[in-house]
């Protein structure tokens, strides 16, 4: 079933959870966490597929992602990073970016894990964390968001 960007939009909570702007993309903190600091990085406008990108989108996703990868590795000190375009449910071009843990990481009062390591993220394990541990992981990616 095709999905139009503001249900995307909606079902990603994106404006809410919103924590970084390109020109073309959205940096938001991923509803239902499979790892501490998992994010959606989000066209800002609709495309169906990653061929569907101009030169200036391409430049900014590059800013996006870099721009994650930063932040969760001060933040949190990911050991690795998945980004993942996975795009079989929702048909909006998005990329679950994914920071990759050895060890469980404690903020926010959850013991987050990553109980895919050291293979592939398991997607449908979700990390409990009620609206005062979603605000800890928010502030600590946006601390020193311009560095």
């Amino acid at each position: 079933m095709p999905q139009t960007l503001a249900e995307f939009r909606d079902k990603f909570r994106v404006e809410e959870l919103s924590l970084f702007r390109t020109q073309g993309w959205t940096v938001s903190l991923r509803p239902g966490a499979c790892t501490l600091g998992a994010c959606v990085i989000s066209a800002n406008r609709f495309h169906a597929s990653l061929g569907g990108i101009d030169a200036a989108e391409a430049a900014a996703l590059v800013e996006a992602v870099a721009w994650f990868e930063r932040r969760a590795r001060a933040a949190f000190g990911a050991d690795k990073f998945n980004h993942l375009a996975l795009m079989m449910v929702d048909d909006h071009l998005h990329f679950h970016a994914l920071p990759r843990y050895a060890d469980a990481r404690e903020m926010g009062g959850v013991t987050w894990t990553d109980p895919g390591w050291p293979k592939q993220p398991d997607l449908g394990f979700v990390n409990t964390m009620d609206a005062d541990a979603l605000a800890a992981v928010r502030a600590a990616l946006m601390q020193g968001a311009d560095a």
